[in-house]
């Protein structure tokens, strides 16, 4: 046989070959980009030390891959089959195995939100730790109060982790705001330290849920703090009452505790809440204002005042409102 067929029979062979390569390159492109057997989402964990054959398994059992053995060749061919990592993993409905095999490498393990709402009382911020299903050394957390640094937010965790870390997260998350705050504060603020800014703020947050009253409430108060007027924040007195049920007394206003601006002068000694990033700019920055006092107005606000005889006025109009909201409006 001359060397031109033998080199015409190997350019065949090697013709079928990159045709047969190129055919079966194609069916497994195709088989792991379809859409997977999957039928809604689902929480798949995969523990760790587990081989690439007990993921398959794993994930097999769980319909997220249609074929152990496709996914074991496919995770040696994408070069996946050394990297992939432990944890609790959230695969879409229909995830093609391309994805699941990506996910897996990368360690795109599932995330979890939590939202710690401002304003809350530590044990508040405790029991919504210790709620949350994946968070795991929740009878580790230590003891709490509202003087710690907390920052209301919402947090993602990963399944796991543990509540501590989310804990110290929050943590870091008010020692920044509060060191940014404070460094881009008022000039003439009447408050000595990043501390008693806090404290400030926590009342401001109890005060009022809407952004656009906090810097008139935060001047209300700064105003006061500069005239050396009583506070008179009901919150602060409910924060030192063990018989609260919804209705502040005349009696409540006179009980003399730490935290009452009825009886004490100046700000509490501690905060009474975590106040979330808008009080504290509002504390920091509060309005330019004459006003010295406010009163609900009965629809969510606030109703301000600079002296005393319009605050009175204002007071008898918002009970006005209230006899005829107890009384059904007869």
């Amino acid at each position: 046989m001359s060397k031109n067929i033998k080199s015409g029979h190997i350019l065949v062979s090697a013709f079928i070959l990159l045709i047969l390569f190129v055919a079966v390159t194609g069916l497994w492109a195709m088989l792991i980009t379809t859409k997977g057997p999957l039928k809604e989402d689902k929480m798949v964990q995969v523990a760790a030390g587990q081989s690439v054959g007990s993921i398959a398994k794993t994930l097999k059992a769980h319909n997220v891959v249609s074929s152990e053995f496709l996914f074991k060749l496919s995770s040696k061919m994408m070069f996946a089959d050394k990297t992939m990592q432990a944890g609790m993993y959230e695969f879409d409905a229909e995830t093609p195995l391309r994805d699941v095999i990506k996910k897996l490498a990368r360690g795109h393990t599932a995330q979890f939100k939590l939202t710690v709402p401002e304003g809350l009382r530590s044990y508040e911020v405790i029991d919504i730790l210790k709620a949350q299903e994946f968070l795991t050394d929740k009878d580790k957390l230590p003891k709490i109060t509202e003087s710690d640094l907390l920052l209301p937010e919402t947090y993602m965790f990963t399944y796991g982790e543990s509540a501590k870390n989310v804990l110290a997260r929050m943590k870091d998350g008010m020692v920044k705001a509060l060191d940014e705050v404070w460094e881009n504060r008022a000039d003439d603020l009447p408050v000595d330290s990043k501390e008693e800014l806090l404290v400030l703020a926590s009342i401001i947050e109890k005060e009022t849920a809407l952004d656009s009253e906090r810097n008139e409430i935060a001047g209300v108060f700064v105003n006061r703090l500069k005239k050396g007027m009583k506070l008179q924040s009901d919150p602060t007195v409910i924060y030192g009452l063990t018989d609260y049920d919804g209705d502040i007394t005349r009696k409540h206003l006179r009980t003399m505790h730490p935290h009452n601006t009825y009886v004490i002068k100046g700000l509490p000694p501690t905060p009474i809440a975590h106040p979330g990033l808008a009080s504290l700019k509002a504390a920091a920055n509060p309005a330019e204002t004459e006003n010295l006092f406010f009163v609900a107005d009965m629809t969510g606000g606030h109703v301000f005042a600079k002296t005393n005889a319009e605050h009175e006025k204002n007071v008898e109009a918002y009970l006005k409102k209230y006899r005829e909201l107890v009384s059904g409006g007869k």
